[in-house]
């Protein structure tokens, strides 16, 4: 107990010697000019697409000419295929509920106009973002 009083008596001695220090005129600028320098992110990478834009291009020439030949030739099938039974997706065709539905002329117009608000808000966002982060 002793010990302790005679550390703490100590301790503010020595604090009431050494005194306090006040920082400069300039310390708060400097701070902050320190802190906007180590906080700002450096970004060192470029974005590159998996798929370029030449790639697409290649790919959906290749579908389209391979969906072409396939609709135009007089192919036989192969007997992989003739063999599969097919008659289960007739059902389907005797389902046609959307023959039966109806859309009111305002529920239409409001959900194009939702849809063209919905594109433009993407468009307007990806903007957005790429301004704010230098893109």
């Amino acid at each position: 107990m002793k010990s302790e009083k005679k550390l703490e008596e100590f301790t503010k001695k020595i604090i009431k010697e050494a005194g306090v220090e006040a920082p400069s005129d300039a310390f708060l600028t400097n701070v902050m000019q320190s802190i906007a320098v180590k906080g700002k992110p450096v970004v060192n990478f470029v974005y590159k697409p998996l798929i370029s834009k030449m790639g697409w291009l290649i790919i959906t020439l290749i579908l389209m000419l391979l969906s072409v030949y396939i609709s135009t030739s007089n192919v036989q099938s192969s007997s992989i295929l003739s063999s599969l039974d097919t008659s289960f997706f007739n059902k389907f065709y005797e389902i046609n509920f959307v023959k039966n539905l109806k859309f009111s002329t305002i529920f239409t117009f409001s959900m194009l106009l939702f849809t063209v608000f919905v594109v433009l808000q993407i468009i307007f966002i990806k903007n957005y973002y790429k301004k704010s982060h230098n893109l």
